[in-house]
């Protein structure tokens, strides 16, 4: 349904040229530790995939230590693997941030409002019922 897309820039939009949100809302969409955990996990375990993917093949005589074949498979299973996993998590840390935006505990706020109008026809039916 594109809501998820939609949700990351509309805050973006708000971030780079804010139009109705107020300095608190700006700063925890743009917050670093909203993204930046997990993109740095990610980071961390791909290049112990890439690690370990070399591992086998070694194991197996397949391949030898520290020919570039055996590098090009670490590289081959690790950046797709790092990439994948560092969009999931980073998006679903994030998400957090863009719920409590989008629906404050200390009340409702024209910023906050107005996204839920925006993202409305994105959303799935369950968002929609709130």
């Amino acid at each position: 349904s594109g809501y998820a897309a939609a949700r990351i820039q509309y805050a973006r939009e708000e971030i780079v040229s804010p139009t109705n949100s107020s300095e608190a809302e700006r700063q925890a969409l743009a917050d670093p530790r909203g993204y930046a955990a997990p993109l740095a996990t990610s980071v961390l375990s791909a290049c112990g995939i890439f690690y370990l993917s070399r591992c086998i093949p070694i194991a197996r005589k397949i391949h030898q230590a520290h020919q570039p074949r055996n590098y090009l498979l670490g590289i081959c299973v690790a950046v797709p693997y790092g990439l994948i996993l560092a969009g999931t998590t980073t998006y679903y840390k994030y998400a957090e941030v863009l719920d409590s935006v989008m629906c404050p505990p200390a009340g409702d706020t024209p910023f906050a409002s107005k996204m839920r109008l925006r993202l409305e026809p994105y959303a799935p039916d369950v968002s929609r019922k709130f």
